[in-house]
């Protein structure tokens, strides 16, 4: 009986699939150094590395733990303060539910919140330094409700 070496070889997708592990493990053992930023010095202790402009990274996802400082600016974003018509608000239905939302002409939505007729009319909005108008809507929640428009030009 001979044996033919063609029937030894495994086949392409065994040697595919083999590949792929390989690849996937050398991928995730690679990917999963300490994390942290320290050298090995040339007798063999480790040093930890000091930069001064890196902030530690935080411990937690909860904004009351992770404040701004308090010299900390944005510099990309600027703060409106606009006052709605009061004398056009009184129009509106005091019975009706109504949604407030302030958009800019490129339909970027800055706030969408439930609105009360007698709640107050002015509010403050951080927009992009880049925005040169600012449109608050005021609608009815029912269908066929009133709306209220204003257009503030920044």
């Amino acid at each position: 009986m001979q044996i033919n070496p063609a029937n030894l070889a495994p086949d392409k997708k065994t040697i595919f699939h083999a590949l792929a592990s390989t690849l996937a493990l050398l991928l995730l053992a690679g990917c999963g150094g300490s994390g942290g930023s320290s050298s090995v010095s040339a007798s063999g202790s480790s040093t930890p590395q000091t930069e001064d402009a890196v902030v530690a990274a935080p411990t937690s996802t909860a904004l009351a733990e992770n404040k701004a400082p308090e010299a900390f600016q944005f510099g990309n974003f600027k703060t409106v303060a606009v006052v709605l018509d009061a004398d056009r608000l009184a129009g509106l239905s005091m019975s009706d539910n109504y949604v407030l939302k302030a958009s800019d002409g490129a339909d970027n939505v800055y706030r969408l919140s439930s609105f009360r007729v007698g709640d107050s009319t002015s509010f403050s909005f951080s927009l992009p330094t880049s925005s040169a108008a600012l449109i608050v809507e005021i609608f009815s929640v029912s269908e066929g409700g009133q709306v209220f428009t204003e257009e503030f030009l920044l």
